[in-house]
């Protein structure tokens, strides 16, 4: 399936869990390391996927200034936000920077597009139940926590 350009974007479920749940420091460090992790692994250019997750990382940061994504409906209306911005990065880089004919990256976004929507309703929940938060997202919870004792 992976020859072919057949497969999810996983690493796009966890750069989308992160930027919603992490607090922006430590999970721009995660989606640098996310992104490095797969440009190794995919032999693709230098700095693509560390560029392209960056700055979908920053446009859901930015989203989540005027939304709360608490819902797996509403984290499926980012996700088709982030796939739209990713695959717009990438066609932008692989044709203006890396000079790459994009004919066959359009039937590859296709594919990846539609795969990764048909598995959010499925790996999502399970990436939110395998990778549990250890500390309450809101600041004045955290505090109440701390001061309880």
């Amino acid at each position: 399936m992976g020859n072919h350009g057949i497969r999810p974007d996983i690493a796009l479920f966890l750069v989308l869990y992160a930027s919603v749940t992490v607090p922006p420091v430590q999970c721009a460090c995660i989606v640098f390391i996310i992104g490095f992790f797969l440009e190794a692994l995919s032999g693709a250019p230098g700095g693509l996927f560390i560029s392209t997750y960056l700055l979908v990382f920053a446009s859901i940061k930015l989203l989540c200034r005027v939304f709360n994504f608490n819902t797996l409906i509403e984290l499926f209306g980012l996700l088709l936000a982030c796939l739209t911005v990713k695959h717009l990065l990438v066609c932008f880089f692989m044709f203006f920077i890396y000079e790459y004919h994009y004919e066959l990256l359009v039937q590859t976004a296709l594919n990846e597009t539609f795969f990764t929507i048909i598995l959010f309703p499925f790996v999502f929940p399970l990436i939110r139940k395998c990778i549990p938060l250890p500390y309450a997202m809101d600041g004045a919870t955290a505090d109440r926590h701390q001061h309880a004792a």
